[in-house]
């Protein structure tokens, strides 16, 4: 299963428990949803966990996710922040500037390469 130091008997939960979380009730949440989601929604299921477990949750969270716990925070922000617009996976801003945005000359300068080779004739060049 997870090593937390947590003996169970095989088919038995883990009866470890964090304010009314059992360890094996993580992992089982994890394992079933969690790991199948995209990196931000992670993050907020991970914070989401840690925030009903209480007193420890962070340390046992981020050991069943594998996620580091600088992450879970950032989680616990996001999930006190505002939501995202619809259809979004990051803040706006966020990600790689177009290399179009960065050099403006770019678009032009490949127009003018490739316009004398395809005047006229689709299929010539």
């Amino acid at each position: 299963m997870f090593a937390l130091g947590v003996v169970s008997n095989a088919g038995a939960a883990c009866q470890t428990r964090l304010r009314g979380c059992t360890l094996h009730g993580i992992w089982r949440r994890w394992n079933a949803v969690g790991s199948k989601l995209d990196e931000r929604a992670q993050r907020l299921f991970a914070a989401a966990e840690v925030r009903a477990a209480g007193f420890g949750g962070l340390k046992v969270v981020a050991r069943i996710t594998g996620l580091a716990s600088s992450t879970i925070n950032r989680g616990a922000d996001d999930l006190d922040g505002e939501p995202l617009p619809s259809g979004r996976g990051r803040r706006k801003g966020g990600g790689r500037k177009s290399v179009a945005a960065r050099d403006p000359g770019l678009v032009p300068a490949l127009k003018r390469l490739v316009e004398p080779v395809t005047i006229g004739d689709r299929r010539k060049g």
